[in-house]
């Protein structure tokens, strides 16, 4: 199902509320490299991947591919079709207010944050802080708030009473663009919940996102070594191949990633 913001739905296209809903945030303007989004792996574009993990999570009810109105992310609407996942589409630059507005389409007690540019996001990771959260009475859980992960496995979960109140109380253009920095910045407002990775998968200085370059030739060999039968790559595989092959860290070692209120979240 599409739903654009600029077309709402009418009442007797109401959609049943759902516990837990997962937002992949995507978009192919990228400012740093341009169209990773789409960017081939495995035969398959880099946000097929993060729409396949997604799936996966037992933890996740519904997935919902939050894109732009702009004409240039048609295309995201069609991978949406072709995994039978429902698109959203809404503001370019206030994604808060397009994850606020898809909430309204897509009703849940629950908001997965997930980004299109982490194709090796892990199901079972998901799972882990999903499940954490609704177990405990937090607002917020993540695995970002201390990094132990590394960078691309990135999971936000929260209450859809958080999202409203930081649509309605995030005037910051940081908090407009990021979705979930308000919250994360207001600790005296909301009950923010860290989620740590066993030893074994505790790498916070590895970067598996791809925002540059060097980040997509990293992925591409770490996909042409692992990808297998089974269609999916999984974080212990990925971190036994690296632990061999520290070179490959080496590929994008040097990339810094991009500060938000001076500091890198």
């Amino acid at each position: 199902m599409i739903v654009n913001n600029a077309c709402k739905m009418s009442p007797s296209m109401t959609i049943e509320s759902v516990r837990c809903c997962a937002f992949i945030q995507a978009r192919t303007g990228s400012t740093r490299l341009p169209g990773k989004v789409l960017l081939p792996l495995s035969g398959e574009p880099l946000i097929s991947h993060c729409i396949k993990a997604s799936t996966r999570a037992e933890a996740i009810d519904r997935v919902v591919l939050c894109t732009s109105t702009l004409e240039q992310d048609d295309v995201l609407e069609d991978i949406a079709t072709k995994h039978q996942v429902a698109c959203f589409r809404g503001s370019h630059d206030d994604v808060l207010r397009r994850f606020l507005d898809a909430h309204e389409s897509f009703p849940s007690d629950h908001i997965v944050r997930l980004t299109g540019d982490d194709p090796l996001l892990d199901s079972k990771v998901i799972d882990k802080v999903i499940k954490a959260h609704i177990r405990s009475e937090f607002d917020y859980t993540s695995n970002i708030i201390s990094r132990t992960w590394p960078r691309g496995l990135d999971t936000e979960v929260f209450t859809s009473n958080l999202l409203k109140v930081s649509a309605d109380k995030g005037i910051r253009p940081e908090d407009r663009e990021h979705v979930t920095i308000f919250a994360r910045t207001h600790p005296e407002i909301f009950r923010l919940q860290n989620i740590s990775a066993p030893h074994y998968q505790t790498f916070p200085n590895w970067r598996l996102c791809v925002d540059t370059i060097d980040d997509y030739k990293l992925m591409c060999n770490i996909f042409d070594q692992l990808s297998s039968d089974k269609g999916y790559i999984e974080i212990d595989d990925v971190i036994q191949l690296l632990s061999k092959r520290m070179d490959l860290i080496e590929l994008n070692n040097q990339v810094e990633q991009k500060q938000t209120l001076g500091k890198v979240f």
